[in-house]
């Protein structure tokens, strides 16, 4: 693998009972619904008709790439000794979690397209991989390995286990057959 496309960075994780991944909390209920096309949650948030209907082809586009995805990250994970595909029920963020984290987006940047933050949504699909702690580097290069081999491209590759809150390597990679970008 190239360190130039992802990071080299992949010190192993502390020692075992220090957490990663996802929290494992069931996805949030959906909030009060849409209201003349917008969507308005629960917490203040809404969207326009034009911003929600956008937001509604991007969660199709990605349902669409979901299945895809899924089985080729299923099979990279299971060639990878020691690794466990975990809260894969979560690959899919609930509509109203999607919506909320893209009208917070609006709110902060009310002068960006709703194309370009709609571009920088990379979570709509999104998967947990678990290595021991033991296989942890070696399970890293193989898995960035195997994406690159698989037509991958990494579009953003993170170690966050010296941070607090997540604690992990958190990457993004675009699919080569749809161009949806994926956690």
């Amino acid at each position: 693998w190239s360190s130039d496309v992802c990071s080299s960075d992949l010190s192993p994780p502390p020692p075992s009972g220090s957490g990663g991944g996802r929290s494992g909390a069931p996805p949030a209920p959906p909030g009060p619904g849409s209201n003349g096309g917008g969507w308005h949650g629960d917490d203040g948030l809404s969207l326009t008709p034009s911003q929600n209907r956008a937001a509604n082809e991007f969660l199709e586009r990605a349902r669409r790439a979901e299945p895809a995805i899924t089985r080729s990250v299923q099979q990279i994970a299971g060639n990878i000794e020691g690794s466990d595909l975990v809260g894969l029920e979560y690959r899919l963020k609930t509509d109203d979690s999607f919506k909320r984290k893209l009208a917070t987006a609006i709110e902060d940047n009310p002068d960006m397209p709703v194309t370009e933050l709609l571009a920088d949504m990379k979570d709509s699909v999104r998967y947990t991989m678990q290595v021991d702690t033991e296989k942890y580097t070696s399970g890293v290069h193989d898995a960035i390995q195997a994406l690159q081999s698989n037509g991958y491209d990494c579009v953003k590759f993170k170690n966050t286990w010296d941070s607090s809150g997540y604690q992990g390597i958190n990457s993004m990679w675009r699919d080569p057959a749809t161009g949806h970008v994926f956690e």
